[in-house]
């Protein structure tokens, strides 16, 4: 047994449930970029994906993935400053680097 809340079985079923969460979430802001993404409500949305995705992910141990999606919170966040061209890409970056970690677990 791992020094966790959660028995290694319910460890296990959580993150797979955060990976399949993490997954549909990635997929659903790349949908929503690609049709008027730099826009403030699409900015709004990521935020608030970014920000269940840090969540869920820390919560089931998935730490890479939580670090990640806490700084694309923190690059979507709508009361600062809008994100310029630089900043944009950063959060291309990192939806694909989540996505390689789901791709590939362990890595």
């Amino acid at each position: 047994m791992s020094d966790s809340f959660f028995t290694d079985s319910e460890l296990a079923n959580l993150r797979k449930i955060s990976m399949e969460e993490v997954g549909e979430l990635i997929e659903e802001m790349k949908t929503k970029h690609g049709s008027g993404g730099d826009s403030a409500e699409w900015l709004v949305a990521a935020h608030k994906m970014f920000h269940t995705i840090t969540g869920s992910a820390g919560v089931a141990g998935l730490m890479e993935i939580s670090e990640l999606a806490a700084e694309g919170e923190s690059l979507t966040d709508p009361d600062a400053v809008p994100p310029d061209k630089d900043a944009m890409n950063r959060i291309r970056k990192i939806m694909g680097q989540i996505e390689h970690h789901l791709s590939e677990p362990n890595s």
